[in-house]
């Protein structure tokens, strides 16, 4: 129930933000944050501590914890070293890249794990949360034109210069 409770909480809307560049990813961000712990959570109290023994299970949960962590660590450190220098540019493309192709991993993931913890019968209610968080998570990041971008960049740099 806390989870609902905190998801009708939760801001909708994205709010446009020129300032930011990761004003989009850092709302996805908590939204992902929100899908993997209720996952945890509902593998806890299905699981409890037969979790430690499912292995594939767990090992799923692992890498989608290990998404977050470096898709909030990789937005934190652009943000830190950013100016207006085509380095920084390039790195926020990168930053954007992953951040897109991490949430869509996590998405795919969430869908293993619910399979496993509910053996292929989601729950109704639970179903929806996640339908509304991964929404909210689904970037529109074009990374095929980012990744052209980056790879010309690098191409005239004649080296990977980060």
């Amino acid at each position: 129930a806390d989870g609902v409770e905190a998801l009708k909480a939760f801001n909708t809307s994205v709010e446009e933000n020129s300032k930011d560049p990761f004003n989009k990813e850092k709302h996805a961000l908590e939204s992902a944050k929100m899908l993997t712990a209720l996952i945890f959570q509902e593998a806890l109290c299905y699981f409890g501590q037969d979790l430690k023994h499912e292995q594939q299970l767990s090992e799923t949960l692992a890498d989608m914890f290990t998404h977050l962590f470096t898709a909030e660590s990789l937005i934190a450190r652009v943000q830190q070293t950013m100016s207006s220098e085509i380095n920084s540019v390039m790195a926020i493309n990168i930053a954007k890249i992953d951040v897109a192709e991490s949430f869509l991993d996590i998405i795919l993931m969430s869908g293993k794990c619910l399979n496993r913890i509910f053996e292929e019968k989601t729950p109704l209610h639970i179903s929806d949360i996640v339908k509304k968080l991964t929404f909210k998570m689904t970037l529109n990041t074009d990374t095929i034109m980012l990744k052209k971008l980056l790879g010309e960049y690098v191409f005239e740099q004649k080296k990977y210069p980060f």
